[in-house]
């Protein structure tokens, strides 16, 4: 669904290796060696588009939080942004788990020694 709205959108991005491809272009052939260089900075080029059509899928997870974080910011103000926060926090889910964990919890207190 998400895809389909960028699609939609017809939303388009840069990266910085782009970027760095664009620029080395510019510098070979300002040097005069694009020539010599062309086709290896084409497959490049190529290699990288490819690979930026799996970046959706590739940062799924990072997506997904950072929209739910903006929609519940937008929504819920601070409140809602701190509470998402939490959820997604792995600190915090250890702490319960420890709090959930009462021989851990003492062995802790205690000074054990926890593995």
């Amino acid at each position: 669904q998400f895809k389909q709205y960028l699609n939609d959108k017809e939303y388009e991005y840069e990266t910085k290796t782009e970027k760095a491809i664009k620029n080395l272009e510019k510098d070979a052939e300002g040097e005069k060696y694009l020539s010599e260089l062309q086709e290896q900075l084409e497959v490049l080029s190529s290699k990288m588009e490819e690979s930026k059509n799996n970046d959706i899928e590739r940062f799924k997870s990072e997506i997904s939080e950072l929209l739910e974080m903006e929609i519940v910011t937008r929504y819920f103000y601070q409140k809602g942004k701190i509470e998402t926060t939490i959820k997604h926090d792995e600190e915090i889910a250890k702490a319960i788990d420890v709090l959930d964990n009462m021989e851990l919890y003492d062995a802790i207190l205690r000074g054990d020694s926890i593995q």
